[in-house]
């Protein structure tokens, strides 16, 4: 059975939560032979071992992901504001969950209660929804003490079970050979919400008494409070220890907490080594101290404190028996072994329990179930990839929150609009039709991007022309599913068949050109002809919602005389199509730009030629031995200029790279192919469809794709290695102003010490 415990802080072990936590994962190692393991995030790589338990930081939750894809363990405990993330990569592995409760993170205090437990202002409660997450995706819920049990139910209807804390009695215990002389008045409380102003103030007003301050400099002791400290001569601190070498020293442990206490564990280990305690009335340390004379009920009153050490001091507030009843409750806590209980949940929930250690995870970002091109794309990928083993969904969808790999490839939203998920590879699948890529895209590829998928050798260098990082640039072909685009089937009814046939299919917009084939079919033909032009376009696709050309186009001539033109403005299913390229003699696609052209090679395997521009993307995969090639003028010229796009968002161009086809050499071409008739079609026709089927298939599409995967295999995303080193600089940088402080603090505190020393 391997445990990994994910809790907040742990790599200083200074806390009671973190303290409970390494002793009951030592309690699982040895009486039930578990395999256990504590994380805890932090900025830096971090590992060591904490008597007998390896202890590793995580810097974000995708390194959590996968050291638990690595290391495969059977249930995570979650503790404090790091079981979120633990709980995420749990979920996204189907491993049973717990949460230990040792605080508010799960039970937040209001804004009010901010300002009365004396909690800092940069205190900020977790968001509701990952509240939410963690408690309802918890197996079982353990809390610290029964207080907590009853404001985690009041506060947020969960039932929970108390789980006593855990203790090394070689840890807490002292010896009678080890006991010193007991003259100090002791506090590990360097916080606010800790009390430790109340501490600082009762040193002042005893001046006559030695006080013990116990913590780590900057850690356990606010930087803040260890300025006011260093001027109090009366007052030590020996910085951290272990409960028995301060408590060896101490005769009476004050715990003015301004917060209730979650537990108070402290005050346990005082108690059980006969060190009475002085503990603010409130929350889990009243199961400790009860409701006897080592409780302080007006405990944000320095008077009542004053007057409460003074009682004690002069040897009448807590007397023998009072100190032999809380010495007993203490000795319950430590004889309670917790541990069993702990291990009966943990194998209750991992025997009804199958973590899937999935394969890479790829989830799409655009759709995969609607009619935009994109979609129809992303569906025939992910189904490839499906049959190949991996896990494929769409992101937002179940199970797909921490992905291996994001596949933004959506047209319908503005590029700059996307959200990077919390883990995973992002990669960009989006051309630029009109030349070089804007510079806002620009940089967020560069920032938040590890790959960017382009369709063809064209937008390739588009893309490097834009200053993209050739690093990032992969051509991956887009495929046609030769199941239903192919020669044989029906034709369509709505296609003459008794007539020569040329066919235009996609979005009937200027920048595919239909105004120049309009031009030139008109020029090339008259009424007289036994020719039509089929234009298939959609009007209703979010791409170019509302938008077509056509209607100007044939408006904008003489229309007497003029051949047949058939415009079927209307969404298609993929076999309704693959009818009418079959119907059809030959496809004509004179774009200005484009990033791929699907339906040229759609058309070509179905065994209908096209005619293409002598440019740009067709040239992967179209030739001479396939189509027909009409020459195209390149314009390629600075633009700056902000173009407004159909789905209502724009983009800032500097400068344009497309081309032109003239009419009049489109007309020619398109005249020469009619008099040819169907018998100059063949060789193209069966040319185009070895293409397709050698080249053009979605397997060999998704060839490519997984080609793309394997180079980011084991590697770390980009913006997450930049957010790692951006989190790194800036804990090196608090950590040098920290030591500062402390080194000048103790500084101080030298000085202090040698001016008292004897001349």
């Amino acid at each position: 059975m391997k445990v990994f415990y994910v809790l907040s802080d742990a790599c200083s072990i200074s806390g009671g939560a973190e303290r409970a936590a390494i002793m009951v994962l030592r309690r699982l190692r040895d009486h039930y032979d578990f395999e256990c393991e504590m994380l805890s995030s932090h900025p830096l790589p971090f590992e060591q071992m904490r008597d007998g338990i390896r202890l590793r930081g995580f810097r974000d939750i995708e390194e959590l992901k996968t050291i638990t894809r690595m290391e495969r363990p059977d249930i995570i405990v979650g503790s404090l504001e790091d079981a979120v993330p633990a709980f995420k990569v749990a979920c996204h592995f189907g491993i049973p969950r717990i949460l230990t409760i040792h605080s508010y993170e799960y039970s937040p205090p209001t804004a009010e209660e901010v300002s009365q437990w004396s909690l800092s202002g940069r205190h900020r409660s977790l968001p509701q929804t990952a509240i939410d997450f963690v408690l309802d995706g918890a197996g079982h819920i353990f809390v610290c003490s029964q207080y907590m049990q009853q404001f985690l139910c009041d506060r947020t209807g969960r039932r929970s079970e108390v789980l006593l804390n855990d203790w090394d009695e070689a840890d807490v215990l002292i010896d009678a050979c080890d006991r010193g002389e007991g003259a100090c008045i002791t506090a590990i409380c360097g916080h606010r919400y800790k009390g430790v102003e109340i501490f600082l103030e009762l040193a002042r007003r005893f001046p006559d008494e030695r006080f013990l301050l116990v913590g780590e400099p900057g850690g356990d002791i606010a930087l803040r409070s260890l300025d006011d400290a260093v001027r109090i001569p009366n007052l030590e601190m020996p910085g951290r220890q272990r409960p028995r070498e301060f408590l060896a020293r101490s005769k009476l442990v004050l715990m003015p907490s301004q917060w209730p206490e979650p537990f108070g564990r402290i005050a346990v280990e005082a108690l059980v080594n006969g060190t009475p305690v002085l503990a603010s009335r409130t929350g889990g340390l009243c199961e400790i101290v009860g409701d006897g004379p080592m409780g302080v009920d007006d405990f944000s009153n320095i008077d009542e404190w004053t007057r409460c050490l003074q009682a004690q001091v002069e040897g009448h507030r807590i007397a023998a028996a009072d100190l032999d009843d809380a010495q007993d409750r203490a000795r319950a806590f430590l004889s309670a072994e917790p541990v069993h209980r702990l291990a009966d949940v943990i194998q209750s929930l991992t025997d009804a329990s199958s973590p899937g250690w999935k394969s890479t995870q790829v989830a799409f970002n655009g759709g995969l179930d609607d009619s935009a091109s994109h979609a129809l794309v992303n569906a025939a990928w992910s189904q490839e990839l499906t049959a190949r083993g991996y896990q494929v969904g769409a992101t937002g969808g179940d199970g797909f929150g921490l992905p291996d790999q994001i596949l933004m490839h959506d047209y319908s939203s503005d590029f700059n609009d996307f959200q990077s998920t919390e883990t995973g590879h992002n990669i960009a699948i989006r051309t630029s039709d009109f030349g070089p890529y804007p510079e806002s895209w620009v940089d967020k590829l560069d920032a938040e991007f590890d790959q960017l998928w382009v369709y063809t050798e064209w937008i390739a260098e588009q893309a490097l022309a834009s200053g993209i990082d050739p690093d990032l640039v992969k051509v991956v072909p887009l495929g046609v599913d030769q199941r239903v685009f192919c020669p044989d089937g029906p034709g369509s009814a709505l296609v003459p068949h008794d007539r020569f046939t040329f066919l235009f299919v996609g979005g009937a917009v200027l920048r595919k050109g239909i105004d120049i084939l309009i031009k030139a079919y008109r020029s090339a033909f008259s009424s007289s002809d036994d020719v039509t032009l089929v234009i298939k376009g959609d009007s209703s696709n979010a791409c170019y919602k509302d938008l077509s050309d056509v209607e100007n186009a044939l408006t904008s001539g003489d229309g007497n005389g003029a051949p047949e033109v058939l415009h079927i403005d209307a969404h298609l299913d993929v076999t309704e199509l693959a009818a009418i390229y079959r119907s059809c003699d030959v496809g004509v696609f004179p774009y200005r730009a484009e990033g791929f052209v699907l339906p040229i090679a759609e058309a070509m395997a179905c065994g209908t030629p096209s005619v293409v521009p002598e440019f740009g993307p067709c040239l992967d995969f179209c030739s001479a031995s396939t189509s027909f090639f009409v020459p195209a003028r390149r314009v390629k010229l600075p633009f700056q200029r902000n173009l407004n796009l159909a789905l209502g968002f724009s983009v800032d161009l500097a400068a344009v790279d497309f081309c032109e086809v003239r009419v009049d050499a489109l007309a020619q071409v398109l005249r020469s192919i009619y008099d040819a008739g169907r018998a100059g079609l063949t060789g193209r026709q069966e040319a185009g469809i070895n293409v397709v089927r050698e080249r053009l298939t979605w397997a060999s599409s998704v060839d490519h794709v997984e080609e793309c995967l394997r180079e980011m295999r084991g590697t770390v995303p980009r913006r997450i290695l930049a957010r790692r080193a951006a989190a790194a600089k800036e804990h090196r940088r608090a950590a040098a102003v920290y030591d500062m402080a402390i080194e000048l603090a103790l500084d101080r505190v030298k000085d202090r010490h040698l001016q008292r020393q004897p001349e």
